[in-house]
């Protein structure tokens, strides 16, 4: 399955190049550009992601710039200006434009937005997801493992699948979400890029005995029991 490489919020557009240099020569095919850290609340901000996205694309083609995660836009029309500003870069999705529980605003917004909208990290079951899927809120729907749980997320996964949008898990850190969500993602029917935590971190690679990592920006789904990891007990 593709990889899409998270980077964290602080990744800047002074600081990115090197970084991305390195997920490329990984083979990590797609990466998850930076937030807006807040700052983008206004439209006297919008510019701040659109230019590390820029930056971005010196050395990214377009299938290289996954997701551009907003910062949350105070209003629908802020969040529709800086849509317009990314279509140009061809993104796979911008997330989290609103604030999460702004279903009104992500109907609206879906409607007039030149590219795929996401979000439901945050959600916690199907009730939570509902009014968002009855709605048709969303081009993408990011399910998190840990919050969800199996049951809940093959729910959420057939109701999505349903209406005919894309599915994409939400994980960080930790192996064995990581290794959860892998299993989920395996039985969604267009699963089509897993997002991972590329970071070096000892707790991403040493929880586990069993390394849930991608190779040349692929991974694949652990085949042990259970999850297919065990934990590191002396970790």
């Amino acid at each position: 399955m593709p990889l899409l490489g998270q980077r964290p919020w602080w990744l800047r557009s002074d600081g990115c190049l090197g970084p991305l240099a390195r997920f490329r020569s990984e083979g990590v095919p797609s990466v998850w550009t930076s937030r807006a850290e807040g700052a983008a609340r206004s439209n006297r901000h919008a510019a701040q992601p659109v230019e590390r996205t820029r930056v971005f694309g010196q050395l990214a083609d377009e299938r290289d710039i996954g997701d551009v995660g907003e910062g949350e836009a105070d209003v629908g029309a802020t969040a529709l200006q800086r849509a317009e500003k990314f279509k140009d870069f061809n993104i796979g999705w911008l997330e989290e434009p609103l604030r999460e529980d702004d279903v009104e605003g992500y109907v609206w917004l879906r409607g007039r937005s030149p590219v795929p909208i996401a979000s439901g990290e945050g959600e916690c079951g199907r009730e939570s997801f509902r009014p968002f899927i009855d709605r048709q809120a969303l081009d993408i729907y990011q399910v998190d493992l840990s919050r969800n749980g199996f049951t809940e997320a093959a729910f959420i996964r057939s109701r999505v699948e349903e209406i005919g949008a894309r599915l994409c898990n939400h994980c960080y850190t930790s192996p064995l979400t990581a290794a959860a969500s892998l299993h989920w993602l395996s039985t969604c029917r267009d699963a089509f890029l897993f997002e991972d935590c590329v970071d070096d971190s000892p707790l991403r690679h040493e929880l586990t005995h069993e390394k849930v990592q991608a190779i040349n920006g692929r991974i694949t789904v652990p085949d042990g029991p259970g999850l297919g990891v065990t934990i590191n007990e002396e970790f």
